[in-house]
């Protein structure tokens, strides 16, 4: 939410293991209790819900996800594989009710003489590729019109400041709704509505500023105690906390916090891997849906429960895909009710889980175990089940979600 320019597929392979295998870890009694803590620090939920801290610069001229803890970024992908498109991405706002992201673009290059051309676009991103589409491509250009967005949750309506304007979210097309101007470099609107504005000043004395909605006109709250640069963007989390983004300043690239009462600025952490965020905005995670096979090569694919105490699922490495970058607390494998059971560990809390290449096409690969036993307690299991949906996400907060039939004797 900011307006400066700065210069699976996945094969799953569930394979079952024998009563008497003890290779892996701990008997059944030892595999509930183990999961049972697990599944208390870690509870199961769907995988899609999660939300994720996306952004978006004109350095990149891409979209990337941002650790709001830590500062680390992972790129996503160029919102267009021409590089002479979007060449200016300067403000994101996302939509709570679908998740949509909107980023406002201002420039594209001449791809014969490199030269910028203004135009003035909104587009939707693809939180899963990073591409991004004009919302409507029929929308004349609107130079430089888009400013700083910000989604109203109450309103419900794409807002942009200052001076205060209104964005279709069919066509794109601006209303101006007030003539007060201001240089903001963010914006956003916190769950009971209130519009905050960050301006765009000289370095150390950027203000926080409060927007009415219907008249545009903006009380100042404070300069921000903290000499944090060029300010690029802010943006509410989900747990209601202002974060701001900056760069070019003593401190580097960071993200902090901002006191929507006093301006103060605390819990400075580095941004690692981008320049800046001059948009930045919550949206659920990317899901991917990926192919399972249970045991490949077999069908039907048949376990037996009165015999077998866990089941093993390969998670397989592919081009776009890294296996490996599946964080083990999150996997789950059942009915997706929200209850479905944890990767098991052993008596010493590791995760029975390998990295190795199943498929042996040269990609390491990841393999997990789950109990039999639970997946039964849980109502995940049983004779007339037909089917196992596998969750998780990335360490770059991507969701997985994966489904096959089986046969249960």
């Amino acid at each position: 939410m900011s307006r400066i320019k700065n210069g699976f597929y996945v094969l799953l392979f569930i394979g079952v293991i024998v009563m008497g295998c003890e290779q892996l870890g701990a008997n059944t009694e030892a595999d509930l209790t183990l999961q049972q803590g697990l599944d208390e620090h870690y509870p199961a939920g769907n995988a899609a819900s999660s939300l994720v801290l996306y952004g978006t610069n004109s350095s990149s001229d891409g979209l990337f996800t941002i650790n709001a803890e830590t500062g680390e970024t992972t790129f996503i992908g160029p919102l267009d594989p021409d590089p002479s498109l979007y060449v200016s991405p300067v403000s994101m706002a996302t939509r709570p009710s679908d998740g949509r992201i909107f980023i406002w673009n201002n420039s594209n290059l001449d791809p014969v003489t490199g030269l910028g051309i203004t135009t003035g676009v909104l587009l939707v991103a693809d939180p899963c590729t990073g591409l991004a589409t004009p919302l409507d491509p029929s929308t004349p250009d609107q130079p430089l019109a888009g400013g700083s967005m910000a989604f109203d949750p109450i309103d419900k309506r794409l807002l942009g400041i200052l001076p205060l304007r209104e964005f279709d979210q069919e066509t794109g097309l601006i209303t101006f709704l007030s003539s007060a101007s201001l240089n903001i470099s963010g914006a956003d609107v916190n769950a009971q509505g209130h519009l905050y504005g960050l301006e765009l000043g000289s370095l150390g004395s950027e203000r926080l500023i409060y927007v009415d909605k219907t008249t545009g006109e903006h009380t100042i709250i404070g300069t921000l105690s903290v000499d944090v640069g060029t300010v690029g963007s802010i943006v509410f989390s989900p747990a209601g906390t202002l974060i701001g983004s900056a760069s070019n300043g003593p401190l580097g690239s960071i993200l902090f916090d901002i006191n929507t009462t006093t301006a103060e600025v605390t819990n400075i952490r580095s941004m690692l891997g981008e320049v800046s965020a001059q948009g930045m905005g919550f949206a659920p995670a990317c899901e991917i849906a990926p192919e399972i096979d249970i045991l490949p090569g077999i069908s039907p694919n048949v376990i037996d429960i009165t015999s077998e105490r866990r089941i093993t699922v390969a998670l397989l490495t592919h081009s776009g895909f890294d296996a490996t970058t599946v964080t083990l607390p999150s996997i789950t494998l059942g009915n997706d009710d929200a209850q479905d059971p944890h990767v098991l560990q052993n008596r010493n809390n590791v995760y029975l889980s390998q990295i190795k290449d199943v498929d042996q096409d040269g990609d390491a690969d990841l393999v997990v175990t789950f109990s039999i036993e639970l997946l039964r307690q849980r109502g995940d299991l049983d004779t007339s089940t037909t089917e196992l949906i596998l969750n998780g996400i990335t360490n770059d907060g991507r969701s997985i979600r994966a489904a096959d039939t089986i046969v249960v004797e």
